[in-house]
């Protein structure tokens, strides 16, 4: 094992390892386990990265069959949409505040949208940060925040 080596260096020696032994082992994790084994080693994101990299290998498009699926949206909530999305997935939230001012009870939908599929606490928290925290913060003379509920979610066809 090699200590003392800069990420650089490690990187390096990791693309090369990946560009000599790629036609002969094609998984990823046999290359990274072979790294491992040399001392090499740093961020596992980062390198997968310079594997794709330097392989030329196409990420998976597919990444909803990753994410367990107590933390994926309901299956009857998710629509396929082929028009009028700009991002890949919409997660469509009716939002129910109090209007102070007239004395009444409002939803309005909001949506969060992203490129990446996102699970349910991710796309909840993106929720609390856009837009009840700011009706909290902001509008608290004009609404109050009563609740939310995920009714759909779009992916872009």
């Amino acid at each position: 094992m090699v200590l003392g080596m800069s990420k650089e260096l490690k990187r390096m020696f990791f693309r090369s390892l990946v560009s000599k032994n790629f036609p002969k082992v094609k998984s990823f994790n046999k290359l990274y386990n072979m790294a491992r084994h040399a001392g090499i080693s740093y961020r596992k994101k980062d390198m997968i990265r310079d594997y794709h990299e330097v392989t030329q290998t196409k990420i998976r498009s597919d990444t909803w069959k990753f994410i367990p699926k107590k933390y994926l949206p309901p299956e009857d909530l998710i629509v396929k949409q082929s028009f009028g999305m700009k991002r890949k997935y919409h997660y469509r939230y009716k939002v129910t505040i109090y209007n102070k001012v007239t004395g009444e009870y409002e939803t309005v939908v909001r949506t969060i949208a992203s490129d990446r599929s996102l699970t349910m606490n991710q796309a909840e928290q993106l929720l609390r940060q856009k837009v009840i925290d700011p009706i909290k913060e902001k509008y608290k003379h004009l609404y109050e925040y009563q609740s939310h509920e995920l009714y759909a979610v779009a992916e872009k066809a």
